[in-house]
């Protein structure tokens, strides 16, 4: 997810099966996850608000050791 335009990753229908990469296949339902797990790590390392919202403030206040 750090600067990685394009993501190779080999699905199969069956992992069963014998074929030469089929155990490092992901299935449908993997690749799903897969997919959904990067989103998410783009998403958290992306999406963050800049400034800090109105209960984040009062949270930090009452965190704040006074000097």
């Amino acid at each position: 997810m750090l600067g990685a335009k394009y993501i190779e990753r080999h699905f199969i229908d069956d992992r069963t099966i014998r074929h030469t990469d089929a155990a490092a296949s992901l299935e449908p339902e993997g690749l799903k996850r897969l997919c959904r797990d990067l989103n998410n790590v783009y998403c958290a390392m992306n999406c963050s608000p800049e400034l800090p919202d109105e209960q984040e403030v009062i949270e930090r206040k009452k965190l704040r050791v006074n000097e």
